[in-house]
């Protein structure tokens, strides 16, 4: 038997364009929070970086590419970060916090930390 968060989650899902995207970006968000606590385990240090996290974004590469893979999609995870020294921090965990994501389910295959600009900054999704 199914439990209700999932059957909700799939009921989304089949229904297609927006709903499917909030749904998506939620799971995405869930994700992303869940890995940075499982990294800092200490509640303070993880509410710092959340705190500092302006944005989680899985977009599709759609640069051109070479080799065998090259018809095959590549995800990319986008990290938005406002301070510096948090976005040094969480750069030395960044592999830490890419296998987190992959075992919860965000099939991304890079995990880029940006800084972030101009209204970026003001957004706070995580705090």
């Amino acid at each position: 038997m199914q439990s209700l968060t999932s059957l909700l989650s799939k009921t989304v899902d089949e229904l297609g364009g927006e709903p499917a995207k909030f749904n998506a970006v939620a799971k995405n968000n869930t994700a992303y929070k869940s890995a940075i606590q499982k990294v800092w385990s200490d509640q303070v240090s993880s509410q710092l970086i959340l705190q500092h996290t302006n944005a989680f974004y899985v977009r599709l590469d759609e640069r051109p590419k070479k080799g065998a893979d090259k018809n095959r999609d590549y995800y990319i995870g986008e990290v938005v970060i406002d301070d510096p020294v948090v976005r040094s921090e969480i750069d030395t965990h960044r592999e830490l916090i890419f296998c987190h994501l992959k075992v919860s389910g965000i099939n991304i295959d890079e995990l880029k930390i940006i800084p972030a600009k101009g209204n970026m900054r003001k957004r706070h999704p995580f705090a």
